[in-house]
């Protein structure tokens, strides 16, 4: 344990910051579910929203957030460190797997371990997962995932049955907070090879058994057996695929920083990205096999493995956002990464100057992105306030358009500033009609005039002055009675310069006369147009 608090006292320093933090985006739908949704049955079979149509299927993540709800309402500061407190054990555990799997072939296992878990906390890309309220599932996914491979691993050899029935158990919670946790009977395969395991190899049935029926509930809640964010099913996009791959080997050494770099050449010469992954993965992996490496064969597969829920997914095309989708992989990527350093022909004190200077860069950029996150939740509050200063009406109509998706990376207010306004002005507090048109931020213009809103017969021109509308996707669609068009459209992206509002008669009339109105963001607050 004592390395536990170890790992507790240096989460703590690095990331005291954030218990400042306030809600932003996503924080706030969790929020309002675990205000107003009901204790009943339901939460097994439905999504986390209590539908049956898209969404993801977490149950026990709704369960978490209703719970601490409960506890804490509305103080933000209790949720942070809730993140803080899983961050370390997560890192002790990393350090438990570690010392097992490093056992049979590393000198001092155990000093190695300990610094994968080091490593595992300090590694700048886990900055949003820690940041992020929202991103609790990452954290309670990967503690349930480290949890259960530890138990496989037989931590309790006296009682081998009670250490496998723990190991499903933890399996299970992990599926119902996140499934990138699904890839776990796939690693357990590659242990056993690795481990030369054949007294366990038999008994790894359990856990399939536990994703086909996960599958089969994930269907029945969200009518989607295979499909993911933003997509209905699976499909097959191999060159993307290998591309997204090629991303998030980028992103560990780069902390993120280079996304735009990297996705220039993803959009430009994804065949000849992918292609250069394969070879070096061919080469790599024929080297590790030629030179019966198969201690860190075996470690970069499994690192390969943990990525390939996020393939699908890729990260963000412009900032860091998006890194929380490798919490998890990153568990293998810092133990095949100490077994590296371990091997690698040079004296201790050589070692010792590498881990040092690597801490010391993994510190200060992991304060530069608490500070953008510090920004973002203090932005986020001063828009929440803001909506006092618009006097309107309870229950008025409201469109909203061009509030800011980010502040370089981190998380405003893209989605689920209903919730906000309903639970922090329970009495007066507007409809909101979203449009997905959003702006994003640098640290330079927060607090800038950002829009130029000009109109005719047919509707508003809605021009951002540094050209930095967001979209997802989407250039032209009727949503909420309102067909808007992006102009000037980067596919590269997804940014465009210019927003074409033209609502339905109806609407239009409403606007017209001012019993519906516009909701935007402007110099830093809410405004009404």
């Amino acid at each position: 344990m004592f390395i536990w608090f170890c790992y507790l006292l240096v989460a703590w320093l690095l990331y005291f910051r954030v218990l400042n933090n306030f809600f932003v985006s996503d924080d706030f739908h969790w929020l309002s579910l675990a205000k107003s949704r009901p204790w009943d049955w339901s939460i097994f079979i439905t999504n986390y929203e209590g539908l049956n149509l898209g969404g993801s299927y977490n149950p026990l993540l709704f369960i978490f957030w209703k719970v601490v709800f409960g506890f804490f309402g509305l103080h933000y500061q209790w949720y942070h460190a809730i993140s803080i407190f899983l961050h370390a054990t997560n890192a002790w555990l990393v350090y438990i797997l570690a010392k097992k799997l490093l056992g049979q072939y590393q000198v001092r296992a155990a000093y190695w371990a300990s610094l994968g878990g080091l490593f595992f906390l300090l590694w700048p890309v886990q900055v949003e997962a820690i940041s992020w309220i929202a991103a609790w599932p990452h954290l309670f996914g990967t503690l349930f995932y480290l949890l259960s491979l530890i138990f496989y691993l037989k931590l309790l050899p006296a009682k081998k049955r009670l250490a496998l029935f723990l190991s499903v158990t933890f399996f299970v919670l992990g599926l119902m907070c996140k499934e990138i946790v699904m890839t776990l009977p796939l690693a357990i395969i590659f242990i056993n090879l690795y481990l030369k395991n054949k007294i366990f190899s038999k008994k790894i049935w359990p856990y399939f058994f536990c994703l086909i029926i996960f599958f089969i509930l994930r269907w029945q809640a969200t009518g989607q057996f295979l499909g993911y964010y933003g997509q209905a099913s699976l499909g097959l996009k191999i060159n993307e695929w290998l591309g997204n791959l090629a991303i998030i080997f980028l992103a560990w050494p780069s902390a993120g920083y280079f996304q735009t770099i990297f996705y220039k050449v993803w959009y430009h010469y994804l065949w000849f990205l992918a292609l250069v992954l394969v070879l070096f993965l061919v080469a790599y992996i024929f080297y590790l096999w030629r030179y019966k490496n198969k201690q860190r064969l075996y470690l970069f597969l499994l690192l390969i493995l943990s990525c390939l829920p996020v393939l699908p997914l890729g990260l963000h095309r412009t900032t860091f956002a998006g890194e929380r989708y490798l919490y998890l992989p990153t568990v293998f990527f810092v133990i095949w990464f100490i077994s590296l350093l371990a091997d690698l022909k040079l004296t201790i004190n050589k070692k010792m100057a590498i881990i040092f200077f690597m801490a010391f860069c993994f510190m200060v950029i992991i304060n530069d992105k608490n500070i953008i996150w510090s920004k973002a939740s203090a932005l986020s509050r001063q828009i929440v306030a803001s909506y006092a200063d618009l006097h309107l009406e309870p229950d008025t109509k409201v469109i909203s358009v061009a509030l800011p998706d980010n502040l370089q990376g981190a998380e405003v207010f893209r989605n689920n500033l209903q919730q906000a306004l309903e639970l922090y002005y329970p009495g007066s507090h507007p409809q909101i009609m979203p449009l997905p048109v959003y702006v994003q931020l640098k640290n330079y213009n927060v607090n800038q005039n950002l829009l130029r809103w000009r109109t005719d017969e047919r509707g508003w021109f809605l021009e951002s002055i540094d050209r930095s509308f967001v979209v997802t996707g989407l250039t032209s669609i009727t949503i909420n009675q309102v067909y808007f068009e992006l102009w000037h459209y980067n596919y590269q992206n997804y940014t465009a310069d210019l927003a074409r509002l033209m609502p339905e008669p109806e609407l239009l009339s409403e606007l017209r006369q001012g019993t519906v109105k516009w909701l935007s963001f402007d110099r830093g607050r809410l405004i009404i147009k």
